[in-house]
């Protein structure tokens, strides 16, 4: 909840500025009207698409959660997008791994 000028982290795979687009604009519509201001951060996790494969295996392979298809990593690195200020966030910070 943003009433209570807590700070707010959003863990999930949001790849595209449509995906993260909801976010975005709800952090800006309430710092326009709030005192509290967030600041809008961004994380970006930049990993090799063989490395994002070999991980999915591993975990696939020791149901370490539920069972993702590798096509789908294929088919999420089509789509991604890195995030950008003209977004509206803050800052951006890229984890290259």
């Amino acid at each position: 909840n943003m009433l209570n000028n807590n700070n707010i982290i959003i863990d999930a795979t949001h790849l595209s500025v449509i995906s993260r687009e909801y976010i975005v604009k709800k952090v800006v519509a309430h710092n326009k009207c709030s005192i509290n201001k967030y600041i809008l951060n961004a994380l970006y996790v930049n990993s090799p698409l063989s490395v994002c494969k070999e991980r999915l295996e591993y975990r696939n392979v020791n149901n370490l959660q539920y069972y993702i298809p590798l096509e789908i990593i294929e088919e999420n690195n089509e789509i991604v997008t890195i995030p950008s200020k003209n977004e509206g966030f803050d800052n951006i910070y890229i984890i290259n791994n």
